[in-house]
């Protein structure tokens, strides 16, 4: 879709946060559920702020640091916290894409978010990340290294300090496949115990950006 159209405008969507912004990272265009969670009353007292000159402008980094790997060609969506202007925070499943003009040049990024679900069981694993590791951004499909999906879960799920009962619950496998998983990452990483593989997770900034395609198993 053209969002390029809507500069300037208001974006007519009721759903979730809506929103445009330009390669520097100023806002262009939202719809009025971000105006409202911004604290402002009109899209002209929007436009041209960046996250750093909002109520969520400790989370300005957050944000920026996903559009510009948006805008370097990644694509991946996030579990990210958003404080609105009443000091209200909730996690959103959020979405951005690059957005061009008609002679196919990057003008800036689209983002549209929507709440998670308060009786997900994403929510609740989202919170125990947040409250347990202080993780305010989980990315959900971005490449990390050359290891695979189910190599990249049951990592992360060790990483949370999961059994191997528990790794297997989640992910609907048995404990022996588990095992196997594990051993296979033991040898990729020069591992031999898990607590080796939480210092591996960690050293190699892996922390905040594995994908969590285990939320979809559930």
């Amino acid at each position: 879709m053209e969002y390029g159209r809507f500069k300037g405008e208001l974006i007519p969507y009721n759903t979730g946060i809506h929103l445009l912004k330009d390669t520097e990272h100023r806002f262009l265009a939202c719809n009025n559920n971000f105006i409202k969670a911004s604290g402002f009353n009109r899209l002209e007292d929007v436009i041209g702020r960046r996250d750093d000159e909002m109520p969520w402008a400790e989370l300005s980094e957050l944000y920026i640091r996903h559009e510009k790997d948006i805008l370097n060609g990644q694509s991946y969506r996030v579990f990210e916290l958003f404080k609105n202007a009443d000091g209200d925070q909730v996690f959103m499943l959020t979405h951005k894409e690059v957005v061009r003009n008609k002679l196919s040049e990057i003008i800036g990024t689209y983002t549209s978010s929507q709440k998670v679900d308060e009786n997900s069981l994403q929510l609740e694993f989202i919170r125990r990340l947040h409250d347990k590791f202080g993780f305010n951004s989980i990315s959900i499909g971005r490449q990390v290294g050359d290891f695979t999906d189910s190599e990249l879960t049951t990592l992360f799920l060790v990483f949370c300090g999961y059994n191997n009962r528990d790794v297997a619950n989640l992910l609907d496998v048995s404990v022996d496949a588990v095992k196997k998983r594990i051993n296979r990452l033991n040898k990729r990483t020069g591992c031999s115990r898990r607590s080796e593989l939480v210092e591996y997770v960690l050293s190699h900034g892996m922390a905040d950006n594995m994908p969590l395609e285990v939320f979809y198993r559930f």
